[in-house]
C-alpha cells in the first residue's frame, strides 16, 4: 500500500532520504557539556562523542526521574528501562538527519550560524553578544569556538530539515489515491472465543477431583493457590448497602434544614424525600438517594463510621463530613466472612483440572464456535450461547484497507483476507488462546468521502510511514558503529 502512495508522491528524495518522526533538537545545555575525545559510535563518517551521549543519556534520565516523583533512578532501573541505547539511538538518529541534510544540500552560512551563537544566553551581558564570556564558557567546558561552531552549524542543519519535512506537500493526486482505497467499507461482526473463559466449563468428574486431592504435591498446589489468592478473592469484608439525603454546608441553617428533614423521614418515604431534597449531584432526583452495596474505605471517614455502626433498615444522622450534612438510610449489611480451606479445595482442585485438560478445551472451544457460527445472523440466539459461556458479546467493525488492525484483534492475514470477502461470508480463526467468529455483515462503498477531511487526517501519518521507511534506508547507506560498551 505505502509503495503505491510512493509512487504517487514523485518526490524521489522524500522516499530515500526522509529521516524519522520529527524530532525536538532542544538548543539548550552547550554551557554543560564536557568535552571528551572519546567517540561512543560512528554512523558513516560522522562521530558521535562521549559528551552529546552524556548529556542526551542525562536528559533521558531526568525525564524518566520526573515521572517517579523526582526520585534520582538507580543504576538498575537506568538499565531495565533501556535508557543507554535509547540516548545513542536518538543520536544516530541526530547524524543521520545530518546527512540527510546534506542529500537536501542544506548547508546553513557561515552568518547563520553566526548570527545563531550570539542568541545564546549563556554569551550575552546586558542582552549583549560577549567575546569574552563567549570564550570563557568555551574554555570551562574545554570547547574550541570551532567546535562548538561546528555543533551549531550541525543544529541548524537538523532544524532546517525538520522544516523541510514539515512543510512537505500532501498532493492532491495522493489524497484521491487514499479516498478511492478508503471508499469500500467491509462490516464485520466479531464474536471471541476466549480459552481462559472457555476452560470453566469443562466438565469434570466428582471422582477425578478426589483422586487428584489424594497426592500430597496436588494438596500442596491447592493450598498455596488458596493462600494466594484467599485475601483478595475468597474472603468478604463487611459491606453494607445504604442510601442517603445530603444537604450541602455546615452551618447552623443547613443543620436546620436537614433536621426539619428527619422530622418526617420514615424507611418508606425515604427514598420520596431523597429525591426531593438531597442536594447530592449524583442523586440527579430519581435515584432516592442509593448508593449501593460498599465496604470500608469507599467513604469519608465520619460517613463510615455512622453506616457501619448502624443495623440493618435503620436511619442515622444527621451526619456532619465535609460535604455538608447527611441522613443515612442503612437498607442492608453483610457481615464480614473469613473463607476455609476446606470450604472451596474441590473448587480449585477442579479449575486445575480444567486448566490440564487442553484436549476437552479444544473441542468446547470447536463446539462453541460451530455453534455461534451456525446462528450468527441471528442476534437473540447468539446472545443465548454468549450467557451460556460468559463470552463478551459481539463487536461491530467498519474496516478498508487503511484501517488499524489492532482495534479488531485480527491478523494481519485475516485482516487482508476479510477485506476481499463478500457480504454474508463466515470466517472462523483459531490460535491457542483465542477463536474469533467474523460474519461479513455488509460491504458497501461509500462516496461521500472528503478530500479535505483524507489530507488533514492523513497528511501527518504519512509523512510518519515515509520518515521511518527512509530512516532504515539511510541505515544502509551509511552502516552505525557502536562502542558503547567501552563505557
Amino acid at each position: 500500500m505505502i509503495n503505491k502512495f510512493r509512487a504517487a508522491s514523485n518526490q524521489i528524495f522524500v522516499t530515500i532520504f526522509i529521516g524519522l518522526i520529527v524530532v525536538g533538537f532542544i538548543f539548550t545545555g552547550y554551557q554543560s557539556v564536557q568535552g571528551t575525545p572519546d567517540t561512543v559510535a560512528k554512523v558513516g563518517d560522522l562521530k558521535i562523542s562521549y559528551s552529546e551521549y552524556q548529556r542526551v543519556l542525562d536528559q533521558q534520565v531526568q525525564f524518566f526521574s520526573y515521572q517517579f516523583g523526582g526520585k534520582p533512578l538507580t543504576t538498575k532501573q537506568i538499565n531495565d528501562f533501556g535508557l543507554k541505547p535509547r540516548a545513542l539511538n536518538q543520536l544516530i538518529n541526530q547524524k543521520l538527519f545530518l546527512k540527510m541534510a546534506d542529500h537536501l544540500n542544506i548547508i546553513p552560512s557561515d552568518k547563520e550560524v553566526i548570527t545563531e551563537v550570539k542568541k545564546i544566553p549563556a554569551f550575552l551581558t546586558n542582552e549583549k553578544f560577549d567575546v569574552l564570556k563567549y570564550k570563557n564558557v568555551l574554555k570551562a567546558n574545554n570547547l574550541t569556538p570551532s567546535d562548538f561552531e561546528m555543533r551549531v552549524k550541525e543544529d541548524l542543519k537538523l532544524r532546517k530539515t525538520q522544516q523541510v519535512l514539515k512543510n512537505y506537500p500532501f498532493s492532491s493526486k495522493l489524497a484521491a489515491e487514499i479516498k478511492d482505497i478508503r471508499k469500500k467499507k467491509v462490516e464485520l461482526k466479531i464474536i471471541s472465543v476466549n480459552r481462559e473463559t472457555v476452560q470453566k466449563f469443562v466438565k469434570i468428574k466428582p471422582g477425578k477431583i478426589q483422586e487428584f486431592l489424594k497426592k500430597d504435591k496436588n494438596k500442596d498446589r491447592v493450598r498455596a493457590y488458596f493462600s494466594a489468592h484467599k485475601t483478595s478473592d475468597y474472603d468478604k469484608p463487611l459491606q453494607v448497602k445504604a442510601s442517603h439525603i445530603l444537604i450541602k454546608g455546615t452551618d447552623e441553617k443547613s443543620l436546620k434544614k436537614v433536621n426539619s428533614i428527619k422530622k418526617s423521614l420514615t424507611t418508606k418515604n425515604f427514598s420520596t424525600l431523597a429525591n426531593k431534597h438531597s442536594e447530592d449531584p449524583g442523586n440527579q432526583k430519581t435515584k432516592g438517594g442509593e448508593l449501593g452495596w460498599f465496604s470500608k474505605g469507599r467513604m469519608v471517614p465520619e460517613f463510615e463510621k455512622a453506616a457501619f455502626g448502624a443495623k440493618k433498615n435503620t436511619i442515622v444522622g444527621p451526619v456532619k463530613t465535609t460535604y455538608g450534612y447527611h441522613l443515612i438510610y442503612v437498607r442492608d449489611r453483610k457481615e464480614a466472612y473469613q473463607e476455609k480451606l476446606e470450604n472451596v479445595e474441590k473448587e480449585i482442585a477442579k479449575s486445575f483440572l480444567q486448566k490440564e485438560s487442553s484436549v476437552e478445551t479444544d473441542g468446547l472451544m470447536k463446539n462453541i464456535s460451530s455453534e455461534i457460527s451456525k446462528v450468527i445472523t441471528n442476534d437473540k440466539k447468539v446472545s443465548v450461547i454468549l450467557k451460556k459461556y460468559d463470552l463478551n458479546e459481539s463487536k461491530t467493525h467498519l474496516i478498508d484497507p487503511l484501517s488499524d488492525v489492532r482495534s479488531t484483534q485480527l491478523t494481519d492475514k485475516e485482516f487482508k483476507e476479510l477485506l476481499t470477502s463478500q457480504k454474508g461470508d463466515i470466517k472462523t480463526y483459531t490460535s491457542p488462546l483465542l477463536s474469533k467468529i467474523v460474519f461479513v455483515s455488509d460491504v458497501k462503498v461509500d462516496e461521500k468521502i472528503d478530500l479535505e477531511n483524507i489530507t488533514s487526517k492523513y497528511e501527518q501519518k504519512y509523512l510518519q510511514q515515509e520518515l521511518e521507511s527512509a530512516l532504515n534506508n539511510l541505515k544502509d547507506i551509511y552502516p552505525t558503529k557502536s562502542y558503547l560498551n567501552r563505557f
